[in-house]
């Protein structure tokens, strides 16, 4: 297994979060982003809308 450490950072100073996972030693890198992008939806979300 291969440990992988996700570091998530904001623009707001002190605020952050590292978090690790682990994935097969032939992950892919594909598998090992589509991992670390739903840890990161996990802290962050976001929205928009049109506005007149």
């Amino acid at each position: 297994m291969k440990k992988i450490r996700i570091d998530i950072e904001t623009c707001w100073a002190g605020v952050g979060a590292v978090e690790y996972f682990e994935v097969e030693d032939d992950a892919t890198e594909e598998k090992i982003v589509e991992e670390a992008k739903e840890i990161f939806y996990n802290y962050c979300n976001y929205g928009y809308e049109e506005v007149q």
